[in-house]
């Protein structure tokens, strides 16, 4: 079982869709669980090197949290209005607020960490 999701999964991609904001804040605040969003590019050697981790995350916390990957590449109105300025990001939300940031490689534990501080 996957627990690792694509925001593909909710969204379609949109390269150029003003109102994907709009659909990505609210689809944020609608969650019932917080999400831990990883901005990724399938060209990114970092973020593949990321993705073992991830998916292990994903199961350990998955009575927690969701665990999305955002491809940059397929929804680019995102990266202004998020200040992604480079891949891999993590987010972390809770109904629709931003609690979080971490630009850069990072391991599995500074996440779980970091998402502890914040949900328990």
């Amino acid at each position: 079982m996957t627990y690792l999701k694509t925001l593909e999964t909710y969204l379609p991609p949109q390269k150029e869709n003003t109102a994907l904001n709009k659909q990505f804040a609210e689809f944020l605040a609608q969650s019932e669980q917080p999400i831990l969003i990883d901005f990724y590019a399938e060209w990114c050697k970092p973020c593949i090197q990321m993705m073992p981790n991830l998916e292990r995350l994903a199961a350990y916390k998955a009575a927690q949290i969701t665990v999305i990957k955002v491809n940059v590449d397929n929804y680019l109105p995102l990266l202004e209005d998020y200040r992604i300025m480079g891949v891999p990001t993590f987010m972390l939300f809770n109904k629709g607020k931003m609690l979080w940031d971490i630009p850069g490689v990072c391991s599995m534990q500074e996440l779980v960490e970091r998402i502890d501080e914040e949900l328990l």
